[in-house]
């Protein structure tokens, strides 16, 4: 299928692609080099296949025609650009955020109960507090997205999302934006995050202006 999602603004672009098609369909719509076929190739499970296919898609669509490298953290960058780039995939899709001029993090994931039982791993006694009333499955998710993209965006070493992760309190909207800190050490930093739910899929992302 076409986009599923995609947001622009002065200071980022944001596209995800929902991975509809099998692999020989995808690789028929992205055109790719011969180089390219290897490397898909070289990957075992289908999944994988899927999500480098179309993060290329999605480069190709917003008229980039760079090559993703990794740092040996394994965050993305572009190769031979100034651009900032993160890339997320779930079960389906596979997106990412792209700034001219700041860093930047996504993450997506599909809503269901099952995060209800590790809630107690990554949710701090005071973000506890306000996941009451209406929608406290979306709001562990949100919650959980915001400290993903902060985890991708940190590079102050080891961070453990329970302690050093911190999400401000916030009403859960279809759409909406948060604050949220990163607190280790000497490190003290505080971040503009957006979160929005279209269909049963939350987008979480964040530009460091």
């Amino acid at each position: 299928m076409p986009l599923f999602f995609y947001e622009e603004q002065l200071d980022f672009h944001l596209a995800i692609w929902k991975m509809d098609e099998d692999v020989d369909e995808l690789m028929r719509l992205a055109s790719l080099s011969e180089g390219d076929i290897e490397k898909v190739n070289s990957f075992t499970h289908t999944a994988r296949k899927k999500e480098w296919i179309c993060i290329r898609m999605l480069l190709k669509k917003l008229n980039r025609g760079y090559s993703i490298g990794y740092h040996e953290s394994g965050k993305p960058f572009l190769e031979n650009a100034d651009e900032h780039i993160s890339i997320s995939h779930t079960k389906e899709y596979a997106g990412l955020i792209i700034s001219d001029s700041f860093p930047v993090g996504i993450d997506l994931e599909r809503i269901h109960s099952r995060i209800e039982k590790i809630a107690h791993k990554f949710v701090s006694e005071e973000e506890a507090k306000f996941i009451t009333g209406k929608n406290n499955l979306e709001k562990l998710f949100v919650i959980w997205g915001v400290k993903e993209v902060l985890f991708k965006m940190h590079s102050i070493g080891e961070l453990i999302f329970k302690e050093h992760l911190i999400v401000s309190p916030f009403e859960f909207n279809v759409s909406g934006s948060l604050t949220a800190s990163i607190m280790k050490g000497d490190f003290q930093k505080k971040y503009g995050l957006n979160y929005k739910l279209v269909e049963d899929l939350l987008i979480t992302w964040c530009v460091d202006k």
